[in-house]
This record gives C-alpha cells, sequence and structure tokens, in this order.
C-alpha cells in the first residue's frame, strides 16, 4: 500500500449540542414532558395504579432512595436530561442543572402530589 493518511479531522456531533434536542417532543419513541407538572402527568401514565399505591406507601425519603436507581434512572436517561431535552432545559431556567438533582425533584414532586 502506498497511501497514507495525511489528517484526520474529528468533529463534535450536533447531539452534543446543548440546543439539540430542546424543540424535541419525542426522543427515540419517548415523550419527553415540557415542565414538572407535565412530568407528574407522564409518571401517572407510565406507573399502574398498584404499582403506584405499593411505591408511595414507604415515607417519602424511603421512596427517594428507593426510586434513585430505578424510576429516577428512567427519567434521567428516558427524559433525555444528559441530552439537554426540553425537560431539562426547563429545569436549566430555574438554575438546576445537574439530571440527578433534576429526577430527585420530579420523584419528590411526584411523591407529595399523590
Amino acid at each position: 500500500m502506498s497511501s497514507k493518511i495525511i489528517s484526520i479531522i474529528i468533529s463534535e456531533s450536533d447531539e452534543n449540542s446543548l440546543d439539540a434536542f430542546k424543540n424535541y417532543e419525542y426522543i427515540d419513541g419517548v415523550y419527553i414532558p415540557k415542565n414538572l407538572d407535565d412530568s407528574f402527568t407522564e409518571l401517572n401514565k407510565l406507573i399502574k395504579r398498584k404499582d403506584r399505591n405499593n411505591l408511595l406507601k414507604n415515607k417519602e425519603n424511603e421512596f427517594l432512595t428507593s426510586q434513585h436507581f430505578a424510576l429516577g434512572k428512567y427519567i434521567r436517561n428516558e427524559w433525555g436530561l444528559w441530552k439537554a431535552s426540553r425537560l431539562y432545559l426547563w429545569f436549566k431556567e430555574k438554575e438546576i442543572t445537574h439530571p440527578d438533582d433534576i429526577s430527585s425533584i420530579i420523584l419528590k414532586y411526584y411523591y407529595r402530589k399523590n
């Protein structure tokens, strides 16, 4: 072989841009809530009443701890909190930017509102 590589250009994907997913209503087929109230509505759609009652029978702190790597993980990953989704940007406007903090707020709100 007589060819050689002169240069390689690696550029950031548009997915890493803070604006990449801001207007997406769905990411990978999953609806992304617009705000905290919409998050509550979506969680009520996702969680069956029987399961909701079992989850919410615990004290708030136990619920939050037990759901950090369960429902909280779903919220962080599926609702695009690592991808600057519209939900992430809604919280960012309120100066809350870490996905763990956002999912904790959503879970606490969900617990208290039910």
